[in-house]
Order: structure tokens, then C-alpha cells, then sequence
């Protein structure tokens, strides 16, 4: 008796063992939700699950986490403890039966398999109840399931946001009367550079600029690719004078970087110049270029030609560049309130850039501001010096540019920096990045006069190439005109209802290609925006009937869904923050109210400016880097604009009942215009704000429509 007493007891205290056991490795498995987060946006779907051994045992056990962000990034971690294998032994990572990587033994008898989308890994879509599963070949050691994250995708954020609303402008309105319906450092001896060009993979056109680098004590030799629309991981090799002299992994964004230093015992080859450079797929060439010394004018851009019904696809490419500067650009980044912009134009012959930039709310006063390279050794290009104060502006200056200078802005790799007295290191920051606006199909970085005609679905532009037409659409269809293939101009493109789907089709500026894609809903409403600010619009829709914003991320770093507005609610994104993306923004007709979610820290915002009948319209009109909240009021024909500079208020009249406004940056002196076109009798009206000047110009028949219309 005393002996079945004392087994029992025993067998009690082996179990409430076992149960501290399990507690104890679970507290002892590093908490995967709390880790760094795969990117700035918050967390909307999360799930755990407890990994035990299928046969009863305490070990091996383990955890796995699977969240999902705002931006549309996932990660997933899966651990493992107490595995009773040799240091060194592969184990396999399985979610719903698929193998998603593997994992190696540690010498602590741990192994930990971490994955995410923004590194440019392939983590897997969950649901509640996905299981979870570390191998060792077949034989499963621990085993569950993902719970405690709802349904697929967020409802985040919600609807209708709080915010104390601004009045709405008021007061007897001044201004022009409605018009009347008439008319520095420098690289080494022997340094050479190779601009990398290729044709377009997946409808958008890849850039890449190699350096080769002589130096007392090495020789270098760095490679950087963007915009290369294949998908993260994919290995690219690289060949000198056709040698291969290394590979390299396509990462996040269509970003690759290849640096090779003969003081790090790698093999760099001999590069003069006439050395060939050629970047392979699978065998495959997408770029190639030739070395050549970095003296030397810009090469001139091939010819437009002359326009006609149908013209040639020019191979030339758009030459305005812009720069929005934050803290989080800097390396480390910096806590600040700051924002800047700089914008770059060049010349037709690319052999000088006009700049002009400004910052506002510098922690500190202004000590200095650069534009450099981040590529090989840090050359200046242009040294802006002090202005002093926390909110000020560099006037507009041009100076002669190379052509590596070109292949390197071209390529993303200038930088313009800002410092202050607190952060004299540098306090914001930001790379280049081609910009195009909805109607520049020149890309020379200002509005053209452009319509589409629904009734031939013909397109008319004229710009500083000339005059240009083409047909492309139907009566039926939606312009959704921007740059998607990257070369900075804008590509003729429409969106139509095919048998219920959302079609995009999308003719290339750069090759004349057409390409579709279904992204969308036929009654889904098409949104023209940059939402990952790397210069090309992505396809992204609004869908009245749930209030969801659906975008594909044209850097091929995934979907983001966002549910933000109502069913009578105008989309109009716009970049509030002054990141260099679009903000997910929704105008409320019935109320006259904005309500926006910040791309750059996910706040939300909401503003009451404007009245029923009121039209909402997008730009930048004080020149800031940041949208305006704006409407124009067609009973009265006045222009309302909350400028984000200062808060204040602009109240123009300009335009009459029955324009649509056609808002943009026709002087290409980084504001936004007042413009208007009148159907009636296809004139364009602009109040040009680089000097105040009147414009009038009559391009367009009744029933056309403009091209720049929100």
C-alpha cells in the first residue's frame, strides 16, 4: 500500500513537473512578437502557436509567430529547443505542409528559422489553425497551430477618424478674376565608370552603374542595380570582358549590389577603359555597359523624332528627379520633425542640372547642405552651404554634370543631405529618385497640354517635344496615365471593367510594349499614387462598397491593405508627411471633411476644408514637398488652399462654373499651378505661380478630357 501511495505521488509530482517544465521553455524561448518589427507600419495580424512533441514528451519543444503589417510586409519565426540532435543537423520548418526553409542545431541544442518579405524572403499566407511543423527529414519533432489573429486582410485603420476639424475658409475672396473664355570632389586618376542599360524586364526598365576604383593600397569594383523587376533572391551574375567575376542576390525593392576590394582578398578584375560589363539571368543579359573615364561630356539622348498619328516609342528618358529628406534617411536615423526637398532638373542635352531645394522645422539652425554620392569613395556634387535657421530654401542653381554624374543619378546613388547645429553629421536625408508627374510624357519635369478624346479613344499632348497623338482606350474606359516602367515619363494607360475585373493596361513610354493586369474589381474606383515612393505608380485601387484601399507595390515588396473611407468618399492620395509617399487620403463630399493615414509613422489625421460641391484637388502648391488640402468651388469659381507650410490659408478666384481643374506644375518651379480647362470650348487656363503670370491656350474639343485631371 505504502508503495502504490508513494507511486502515485511520485507520478503527481512528474506531472506537475512536466507542467513547470513546459512553462519554464516557454518562458525560456525569446518572445518572437517582441523582436524589431520588419518594418515602421504597425502590426495588424498576429498569431502564436505552442510547437510540442507529437509523442507526449516535455523535448523537444518550441514557438512560432506569423505577423502581418499595415504596409502589406509579413515575417514569420519558428524556434526550437531542447532537440536532443548533434550541433550542425538541418531541420525543416513546415507551415501547412509546405516546407518554408530550414534551420540548423546550435551548440545549446537550438535552431531558429526567421523569414521576412521586407529582406526579400518568401514567407507564406496564414490563417488561424495553420500548423506549424519542425522536421528532421520525415520525422516530425514538434508540431502546432497559428491562432489568435481574426481574418485576413486588416481592418486597420478605421473608417472615420477623430481629429479637431479647421474651419472652412470664409470671407469675400481675392485675387485674379476668372479669365475670360479668350486666349566637388573629384574621383582618382585612372578611375573608371560603366552607366548599365538594358530593355525592359516585366514592363519596367532597369538601371545599373558600376564603378572601378584605383587606390594606393587596393582596386574596387561596385555594382548597383535598381528598379530590376524580378523577384527578390534572384541570383544575378556579373562578367568583366566576358569573365565572370561574381554574383550577386536581387534584394528588396529590385535593389542588387555587388562590391568587390582586393584588400579584402577578393578578386577584382582589370578594368580600362573600353572594358565591356554585362549582368545575367539564367544566361540571360539585362544590362550592359562599357567603361569609360569620368572626364568627358554626357552622352546626348537619342532623338524624339518628329510626332505623328502613331509616333515611334523614344528609348530617350525623363530627366526630373526629387529628393523628399527625413531623418529616417540618415545612417543611423535621426528623431527629428525636419523635412526637406530638393528637386533636379536636367537639360535636354544632359550636360547641366538646375537645382533648387528648402527644409523646414530643423531642430536647430542650418549649418550645411550637400549633394554627394553613395557609391565607391563619397564625391560631392554640390556643396549648398549655410542659410542659418530652421526653415529656409536654396535658391536655384545650374551647373555643368558628367556623364557618370548623370549614369549616377540616373541609377539613384545621389544623396542631398542636411545638417544642423544639434546633428552636424547630418540630420535629414534622402536618395533621388526619378518623378513624373500624371501628364508629362516629354519627362522633362513639367505638366503638358494633354487630352483623351473617349469618342476615338485618341490621345493629344503637346509639350516641348511637339505634338504628339495616339489611340489607345475606349469610350469606356478610365485614364490612369503615369510613369509604371520607370524611365520618367509618363505612359499612356487606362483602366477598364472587363466582365467584372479591374484591367490595367499600360502602354511603355520607353518601348511602345502594352502590357494588362488584373488588379481590381470593375466597380472598384482606380487610384493614381506612389505608395512606396521609389518614383513609379503603383496599381492600386479604392472599393466603395467596403472602404478598402487595395495597392501592388510596383518595388515588388507586396500588397498593402488599408481600410480607410466610406462608400461616397473621392480617394485622393497625396503626400501629407512629406516622405516621398503617397498617403492613403479620402475626401467626404457630404461633410467637406480630409482624413488621411500617414505613410511614415501610420497616424491618422482628419481636416474640415471644404463644402458640398466643393471639388477636391491634389498638388503642392507652396512648393514644400508636402500636399495641400485643396478644393476648387465651381458655383463661385474660387480656388481654397490650406497651405502645409505655415498653416495658413490661399483663396483664389480663377476659373467658372463647369471647369475642371487640371492643377499641376506647368513652370516647373516645384509648385503646383492653378489651372483650369473648360469643355466648352477646349481652352486651358493656368495662373503660373513662378511668376503670377496668366497662360492661356487652346488645345481640346468639347467632350475631350484633360489628361492632369484628379
Amino acid at each position: 500500500m505504502k508503495k502504490t501511495a508513494l507511486q502515485k505521488r511520485n507520478r503527481r509530482l512528474v506531472q506537475f513537473a512536466a507542467v513547470v517544465a513546459l512553462i519554464a521553455a516557454w518562458v525560456s524561448i525569446p518572445m518572437l512578437t517582441g523582436g524589431v518589427k520588419a518594418d515602421a507600419t504597425p502590426v495588424i495580424v498576429l498569431r502564436n502557436a505552442a510547437l510540442v512533441s507529437p509523442t507526449g514528451s516535455i523535448n523537444p519543444h518550441g514557438a512560432a509567430a506569423w505577423q502581418l503589417y499595415q504596409s502589406g510586409n509579413r515575417e514569420i519565426e519558428v524556434e526550437i529547443e531542447d532537440v536532443n540532435l548533434s550541433m550542425g543537423t538541418a531541420l525543416s520548418a513546415v507551415v501547412d505542409g509546405n516546407v518554408i526553409g530550414t534551420m540548423t542545431v546550435d551548440d545549446r541544442q537550438k535552431a531558429k528559422l526567421k523569414l521576412r518579405t521586407e529582406d526579400g524572403q518568401a514567407v507564406p499566407m496564414t490563417d488561424d489553425g495553420s500548423t506549424v511543423e519542425v522536421r528532421n527529414g520525415t520525422v516530425v519533432l514538434v508540431a502546432g497551430a497559428l491562432n489568435g489573429g481574426g481574418p485576413n486582410p486588416t481592418p486597420t485603420p478605421t473608417g472615420t477618424p477623430n481629429g479637431t476639424p479647421s474651419p472652412s475658409p470664409t470671407g469675400t475672396p481675392t485675387g485674379t478674376p476668372s479669365p475670360s473664355p479668350s486666349p566637388t570632389g573629384s574621383p582618382n586618376s585612372g578611375d573608371l565608370f560603366a552607366g548599365l542599360t538594358g530593355g525592359t524586364i516585366n514592363g519596367v526598365l532597369p538601371r545599373g552603374y558600376a564603378q572601378y576604383e584605383i587606390h594606393s593600397s587596393r582596386t574596387e569594383l561596385e555594382i548597383r542595380l535598381n528598379q530590376i523587376n524580378l523577384p527578390a533572391g534572384t541570383s544575378l551574375s556579373v562578367a568583366v570582358d566576358g569573365t565572370a567575376v561574381g554574383n550577386m542576390s536581387l534584394q528588396s525593392g529590385g535593389e542588387g549590389r555587388l562590391r568587390l576590394r582586393s584588400d579584402n582578398g577578393q578578386t577584382v578584375p582589370v578594368v580600362i577603359a573600353g572594358s565591356t560589363i554585362s549582368i545575367s539571368n539564367g544566361g540571360n543579359a539585362i544590362l550592359n555597359g562599357t567603361f569609360a573615364g569620368f572626364s568627358g561630356p554626357s552622352p546626348t539622348p537619342t532623338p524624339t523624332g518628329t510626332p505623328g498619328p502613331t509616333p515611334s516609342p523614344s528609348p530617350s528618358m525623363g530627366r526630373s528627379f526629387e529628393a523628399n529628406l527625413t531623418g529616417s534617411g540618415m545612417t543611423p536615423p535621426v528623431a527629428t520633425a525636419a523635412t526637406g526637398e530638393f528637386k533636379v532638373t536636367l537639360n535636354a542635352a544632359e550636360t547641366q542640372a538646375t537645382v533648387f531645394g528648402e527644409f523646414h522645422n530643423l531642430s536647430s539652425a542650418q549649418t550645411s547642405a550637400r549633394i554627394e554620392t553613395v557609391v565607391g569613395t563619397t564625391m560631392v556634387i554640390r556643396d549648398f552651404g549655410t542659410v542659418g535657421g530652421t526653415n529656409g530654401n536654396f535658391a536655384s542653381v545650374t551647373f555643368d554634370v558628367t556623364a557618370a554624374q548623370v549614369q549616377l543619378l540616373r541609377t539613384g546613388l545621389w544623396s542631398a543631405v542636411i545638417s544642423s547645429a544639434n546633428n552636424p553629421g547630418g540630420e535629414i536625408a534622402s536618395t533621388f529618385r526619378q518623378r513624373s508627374g500624371l501628364a508629362d510624357f516629354d519627362g522633362d519635369g513639367s505638366n503638358d497640354f494633354s487630352v483623351f478624346r473617349p469618342a476615338t479613344g485618341a490621345w493629344y499632348t503637346q509639350n516641348s517635344a511637339g505634338f504628339g497623338a495616339t489611340t489607345f482606350g475606349t469610350s469606356t474606359d478610365t485614364v490612369v496615365s503615369g510613369d509604371y516602367d520607370g524611365d520618367g515619363k509618363t505612359d499612356t494607360a487606362v483602366y477598364r471593367n472587363v466582365n467584372g475585373a479591374g484591367v490595367w493596361e499600360i502602354k511603355s513610354s520607353f518601348d511602345g510594349s502594352v502590357r494588362g493586369s488584373v488588379f481590381g474589381l470593375g466597380s472598384d474606383v482606380p487610384v493614381r499614387g506612389d505608395f512606396d515612393g521609389d518614383g513609379r505608380l503603383d496599381l492600386a485601387v479604392y472599393r466603395p462598397s467596403n472602404g478598402v484601399w487595395y495597392i501592388q507595390k510596383s518595388n515588388n515588396t507586396g500588397y498593402s491593405f488599408v481600410t480607410w473611407g466610406i462608400a461616397e468618399d473621392k480617394p485622393m492620395p497625396a503626400d501629407i508627411d512629406g516622405d516621398g509617399k503617397d498617403d492613403v487620403v479620402v475626401y467626404r463630399p457630404s461633410l467637406g471633411n480630409w482624413y488621411w493615414v500617414r505613410s511614415s509613422d501610420g497616424q491618422t489625421g482628419a481636416m474640415h476644408f471644404g463644402a458640398a460641391g466643393d471639388i477636391p484637388v491634389r498638388g503642392d502648391f507652396d512648393g514644400d514637398g508636402k500636399g495641400d488640402v485643396t478644393v476648387f468651388r465651381p458655383s463661385t469659381g474660387v480656388w481654397y488652399t490650406y497651405r502645409s507650410t505655415d498653416g495658413g490659408y490661399t483663396v483664389m478666384q480663377f476659373g467658372l462654373d463647369g471647369d475642371i481643374p487640371v492643377a499641376g506644375n506647368y513652370d516647373n518651379d516645384g509648385r503646383t499651378d492653378i489651372a483650369v480647362f473648360r469643355p466648352a470650348d477646349g481652352n486651358w487656363y493656368i495662373l503660373r505661380s513662378s511668376d503670377g503670370a496668366f497662360q492661356a491656350i487652346h488645345f481640346g474639343i468639347a467632350g475631350d478630357l484633360p489628361i492632369a485631371a484628379q
